[in-house]
């Protein structure tokens, strides 16, 4: 059984290392600096043969997304940091009238008042 596995995830390993560097090849001869990818549930940055390659992996297995930053830099992030950070409906009720929100925060109701 063990041996199966190892070969399994092996195969598994060489085909998706095969799907990287056909998508960087074909940026290339595309004229692109770079390519990005998902679905095949493996995040990755790195650069294959002086291509960007980006894949986010998946959002419904692992939740990951590629964020790309102001200056260009692009990094995997996984959904349950950002939700960690969210605030919640009772610390965003304070702001929903402050007059120096930019964008007002919508306004919160309830189920019972819909």
């Amino acid at each position: 059984m063990t041996a199966w596995l190892k070969r399994r995830v092996s195969d598994a390993r060489a085909y998706i290392a095969l799907f990287e560097e056909a998508a960087a090849r074909a940026a290339a001869r595309a004229g692109c600096d770079g390519i990005v990818c998902g679905h095949i549930h493996h995040a990755a940055i790195r650069e294959i043969d002086g291509v960007l390659y980006c894949n986010d992996g998946d959002w419904v297995e692992n939740c990951l997304s590629l964020i790309e930053n102001l200056n260009g830099k692009i990094t995997l992030h996984y959904w349950s940091e950002f939700r960690a950070r969210l605030p919640t409906r009772k610390e965003l009720e304070p702001m929903r009238n402050f007059p120096g929100v930019a964008h007002p925060v919508p306004q919160i109701r309830s189920a019972s008042s819909r």
